[in-house]
């Protein structure tokens, strides 16, 4: 594992990496699964704010009041739990695959 760790790196991000950080690197908390719930509840979340408030739903008060509701809770409930109270729906990561294609597009 340590040489495909060292090849994948390279071909990722076009520098040498060493073999020897093969283990350091290696997120045992598997961190980088929360990252991913974070972007898909962003994803979602947004696109209930289009749907419900227009595109420009950042600029309607509307908005704003119903985010700072949530915001009023900290981090008591989870990210399924406010889409689920808000919009309805769950954490889905194919709005994360969505948002990248975007990304990848523009």
């Amino acid at each position: 594992m340590r040489s495909r760790y060292a090849e994948r790196m390279h071909d990722a991000l076009k520098i040498e990496f060493a073999d020897v950080d093969f283990l350091p690197d290696v997120d045992t908390g598997f961190y980088s699964s929360s990252y991913l719930r974070a972007w898909s509840f962003e994803a979602l979340l947004r696109s209930f704010l289009r749907e419900e408030f227009g595109s420009a739903w950042f600029t309607r008060r509307e908005a704003g009041s119903l985010l700072r509701e949530l915001w009023t809770e900290g981090q008591k409930p989870t990210a399924d739990e406010l889409l689920a109270d808000v919009a309805g729906s769950e954490l889905d990561l194919s709005a994360v695959a969505e948002r990248v294609g975007e990304a990848i597009r523009a």
